[in-house]
């Protein structure tokens, strides 16, 4: 049998089926059957026609296949070699992609070594999760146009995160839908954007967050880790008066004269955009109308060079007027990373190109966010910052290696994330070479399930980049790897509670269920584990 296309598509049965690869299928001798079976996250229920995409050196080109009506697929006929598999299905993560990444996703690279077949076992699907409802104003007219978010609940805490969720605009009738989450516990919240250009005045409201809040609280997050979709939300927002702020904003040499500059006003910590502002030109004045009592910054963001300034704008009841607005360009957070390796028993430092950098300002919120690799001399130039502003710098470490050491100006910062400040001097980032491993083996009773996470947490609860986490096998064994020296506790719970493990308040709570380990430098160790019931 011959097949002309450069892919080979296949249905997945229990029989004995045949996929082909560069025309041909490999002889039975030299090749064996990879299998598995794939279920949804909520009921555990076999899921049919999931799409499977396999590649390998040993392909000529990748080959796709279908699990059949039973969640199950048998893929015959592939060689020797190193394969990766890509599961995907309409309305689920694909298991390798980006967002799915960030929760608890199985390794989907495998080995061949014919005669013997290859068993992935079970591999579960997360459904894409929904939640809907209806912002409405105060007099119950339906509130069209409102930008709807959600701050996703990690360790205890709602926080801005870039692309965690995307916004979802209500319709007409005041109706949104929050699509593609995660599961998770979310803290929903609209908010009217009230940027108006020239002299118009929109309709101004603060945000508020659900059910009806002008602050985030975990406590009204919306749990949708059991189940795909929650409707019904309602909320309203209040239309708001208030004064004029009127100013200028001044021409720069990197802002002329007739440039367009964006003003806008936020609340400080908010996650919400502004809530009210205008289209600013430099060398002429502006006026933002009905801003109400309070505390703000203020944004100036020129549209040409993307350059911006942020400053601090306090309202009473009385019109702000000479406001001077200045956009130059913004601070640099700069500094180098380097890899530690013991080599005949001396420290080897060299550069780390590997490092991919995150820096968030809890005050800055939606402008307050930075992210870019570290270059091949292992220097990284995080632009674009606000001069004196904190950031909190979170470095992805790459696998073999871990975070020693950061440090700006000369001073080791603690946490992570490293709170850094922009133009406070150069940061270094000291990654080594010598973690520790520790594996082991789950200790359950007959039809027990499986823990969700294995967590390694530092004595230092506030040292976030030390924590490691681990999904155990079908077999119940468990591996954590690039463990800094120092002293731990091991926990194996069945439920992973939005991340809530990196709270050290609820780690106490299970204090005597952890077991303690101790880590040296390279040291490799090997424990049993008892599951931790976490959820009744």
């Amino acid at each position: 049998m011959t097949n002309l296309k450069p892919i080979a598509t296949a249905i997945c049965l229990l029989s004995n089926l045949a996929l082909i690869h560069g025309g041909i299928a490999a002889p039975q001798d030299q090749a064996s059957a990879v299998l598995c079976h794939i279920v949804e996250d909520i009921h555990r229920q076999p899921l049919a026609r999931a799409k499977l995409t396999i590649s390998g050196s040993s392909l000529s080109g990748p080959m796709v296949a279908y699990s059949d009506s039973n969640g199950s697929c048998r893929i015959n006929a592939l060689p020797s070699g190193d394969y990766v598999m890509i599961v995907e299905k309409a309305g689920y993560f694909p298991l390798n992609s980006e967002a799915y990444s960030r929760g608890r996703a199985p390794s989907l690279k495998f080995t061949m070594a014919p005669p013997a077949d290859t068993d992935l076992g079970e591999i579960t699907m997360v459904t894409s999760r929904s939640i809907e409802g209806v912002v409405r104003w105060q007099d119950e007219e339906p509130a069209a146009h409102v930008l709807v978010h959600a701050l996703r609940v990690r360790g205890g805490k709602a926080a801005f995160h870039v692309g965690d969720v995307l916004l979802a605009p209500t319709n007409d009738r005041g109706e949104f839908h929050l699509d593609d989450l995660l599961p998770g516990s979310y803290v929903v919240y609209a908010y009217l954007q009230g940027l108006s250009p020239g002299d118009a005045r929109p309709r101004i409201a603060k945000p508020v967050f659900y059910p009806n809040s002008s602050v985030p609280n975990i406590g009204d997050a919306i749990d949708v880790r059991s189940i795909p979709n929650i409707s019904g939300l309602l909320m309203h927002i209040e239309e708001l008066a208030g004064v004029t702020v009127s100013g200028t904003v001044r021409e720069t040499p990197e802002v002329p004269k007739g440039s367009r500059v964006l003003l806008g006003i936020y609340i400080p910590g908010n996650p919400a955009q502004p809530f009210a502002g205008t289209m600013g030109v430099a060398g002429s004045p502006f006026t933002i109308y009905d801003v109400p009592r309070g505390s703000y910054l203020l944004i100036a963001i020129a549209q040409t060079q993307k350059l911006r300034n942020i400053q601090s704008l306090t309202v009473d009841t009385e019109p702000v007027r000479d406001v001077d607005v200045s956009v130059g360009r913004g601070q640099e957070i700069s500094g180098r990373a380097i890899l530690v390796r013991m080599e005949n028993g001396v420290d080897s430092a060299s550069a780390s190109p590997k490092v991919y950098l995150k820096a968030e300002s809890e005050k800055l919120q939606f402008y307050g966010h930075l992210e870019r690799g570290v270059g091949a001399d292992g220097a990284f130039h995080l632009q674009d910052a606000i001069a004196g502003e904190t950031y909190l710098l979170d470095a992805i470490a790459p696998a073999g290696t871990y975070i020693s050491n950061v440090e700006q100006n000369g001073r080791t910062l603690p946490g992570a994330p490293f709170p850094v400040t922009a133009g406070g001097g150069e940061v270094q980032i000291t990654l080594r070479t010598d973690g520790g491993t520790v594996a082991g083996i789950i200790k359950k009773v007959k039809d027990e399930q499986l823990p969700e996470i294995v967590v390694l947490a530092p004595s230092n609860r506030s040292k976030e980049h030390l924590f490691r986490v681990a999904t155990p096998l079908k077999d119940g064994s468990f591996k954590v790897s690039d463990i800094a020296p120092g002293d731990y506790s091991l926990f194996a719970f069945d439920k992973n509670e939005n991340d809530a493990y990196l709270a050290s308040e609820y780690l106490d709570k299970f204090g005597d269920k952890g077991v303690p380990l101790s880590i040296k430098a390279s040291g490799s160790y090997t424990r049993e584990l008892t599951i931790i019931r976490v959820l009744n």
